[in-house]
């Protein structure tokens, strides 16, 4: 399973001036904290443990639903050697975790996270800014409707199809890629914040490409 999570560092929520103590230690353990507190960028660190655990709790929540996000309960272990890298896990449950990629793309942060890769699956991602003031970008539907035709564009490049075939539906609460009136079969996580749309495709179906970044 997959997830992923978009932060743009240059948006107003993401200023942390504007969050208070209380909201690092709610959304932070103390582990993290240090960590962050020595960061060399400490506002650059904080997101980046906030988008693992954001990734982490979609990809996790695929296979069970009523698992809550709590950022308290969800714990970013950096690799020591691999500042791209992280692992989280479940303090409730340390049986459960997710691996982290950490995509650099202008000036935002995707973290891409992935639980029990079946062998032989592929992840197709990418991360792309818009405009928001361009003229179809100016209602509040805008950037989910970019991020789908990003999905459909990108998955459709990998696989070797025409991108007018896909289609991302709601299943639920889960986006669901289609192809006509079949779903592929996959997973797949769509985020976006800011001036920045995201997504992972997790397919067995074979790719051209994988780990594919746009823009």
């Amino acid at each position: 399973m997959v997830g992923n999570d978009v932060i743009d560092l240059l948006d107003g929520d993401a200023d942390l001036t504007s969050y208070s103590e209380r909201f690092l230690e709610r959304a932070f353990t103390r582990r993290e904290r240090c960590r962050i507190e020595a960061a060399r960028d400490p506002a650059l660190c904080t997101w980046r443990h906030w988008a693992a655990k954001e990734a982490a709790w979609k990809a996790m929540s695929k296979t069970r639903p009523s698992l809550i996000f709590s950022p308290s309960l969800l714990e970013v272990e950096a690799h020591p050697t691999d500042l791209d890298a992280a692992r989280v896990r479940s303090l409730k449950d340390p049986a459960l975790a997710c691996e982290i990629r950490f995509l650099k793309a202008g000036s935002s942060i995707h973290a891409l996270a992935q639980e029990d890769a079946e062998g032989g699956a592929r992840v197709v991602h990418a991360c792309e800014r818009f405009d928001p003031e361009g003229p179809d970008t100016r209602d509040p539907g805008a950037p989910s409707r970019i991020a789908r035709r990003l999905v459909c564009r990108s998955v459709a490049a990998a696989l070797g199809i025409d991108a007018a075939q896909l289609e991302v539906r709601r299943q639920g609460r889960v986006p669901v890629l289609f192809r006509g009136s079949e779903p592929l079969l996959g997973n797949l996580s769509i985020s976006h914040h800011g001036r920045f749309a995201g997504f992972a495709f997790e397919t067995l179906l074979a790719c051209r490409t994988s780990f594919r970044e746009a823009g």
